[in-house]
């Protein structure tokens, strides 16, 4: 919940900003994922897998950029 107090206090105004924006990814695929999932070890296959995996890694690469500043 990120207009929470305790969201702000986690993350920094950059981390908030990449969070948003795999936010963003991960609804997209979520609106275009089946309410009734595979198996994850089909889902790991898909492509939709593939978009919010590389959306995840390069939160993470963000992140941890902010983090050696």
């Amino acid at each position: 919940h990120p207009e929470t107090p305790q969201f702000r206090l986690a993350f920094n105004e950059n981390e908030r900003k990449v969070l948003a924006d795999f936010d963003k990814t991960f609804n997209l695929i979520s609106d275009k994922t089946s309410k009734n999932l595979p198996n994850i070890v089909d889902f790991v296959k898909t492509n939709e897998w593939l978009i919010l995996n590389q959306a995840a890694v390069e939160a993470l690469k963000k992140i941890k950029a902010t983090d050696n500043k």
